[in-house]
């Protein structure tokens, strides 16, 4: 099935990873709490990853303060501070920014042609208005549907899901990864959910590069 995570962690990149595929997405790697995902979407991607926006967020990953959303990247840091000199910083981010602007811009292609099944999960389930209004702006660019992971979702079973609105759907898995062991997956749970969506949620024809 042709899914693309929004968020909110890399739980469903090492699902895809399992199952020996490595689809590039812009988020796929990404931490992208609810509230920057929407803002990202409402303000269509502007100034994503400026370098004067990138402060550390740990080792090995840049938070983009303007989005509250954290990358994995070359730019290290020890203790909050980032190691290399301004100038180094600057090469390294040339180099980073040109593949996020690529994968923005097949981030916004899939969203306008609606041909991949967007996945947003949170180990914590957050409330229903906010889950709306991410569907709402993944319709408003396009026939894109939306499928929301819980693990708290009573009236399913795991593995189970259900249309919530229009192009907005619910799905249980039976327990997500912790955040620190995001590889720590359910396999067969999300593989399972995910052949459910496929059977449910109809998607159209993905455009041939170049079309």
């Amino acid at each position: 099935m042709r899914i693309e995570s929004i968020g909110d962690n890399c739980e469903l990149g090492f699902v895809q990873r399992a199952c020996n595929l490595e689809p590039g997405g812009l988020l796929r790697w990404a931490t992208t709490p609810p509230e920057g995902l929407l803002k990202l979407l409402k303000q269509d991607f502007a100034g994503l990853y400026q370098f004067e926006n990138l402060e550390p967020a740990n080792a090995g990953m840049v938070r983009d303060r303007a989005y509250n959303i954290a990358f994995h990247t070359q730019l290290t840091s020890t203790d909050g501070v980032f190691n290399a000199s301004e100038a180094e910083r600057r090469r390294i981010h040339a180099q980073e920014s040109g593949k996020i602007q690529y994968l923005t811009g097949k981030l916004r292609q899939r969203l306008a042609e609606g041909s991949v099944l967007f996945i947003y999960k949170r180990n914590k389930r957050i409330p229903d208005a906010q889950i709306f209004e991410i569907g709402t702006e993944i319709a408003r660019r396009g026939p894109g549907q939306l499928l929301y992971v819980t693990d708290n979702a009573p009236a399913l079973l795991p593995g189970e899901m259900r249309r919530i609105s229009g192009n907005t759907h619910i799905g249980r898995m039976t327990r997500f990864a912790p955040y620190n062991r995001a590889n720590d997956i359910d396999l067969d749970a999300w593989l399972g959910l995910l052949d459910n969506a496929r059977q449910r949620i109809p998607l159209p024809e993905e455009a041939a590069p170049g079309a």
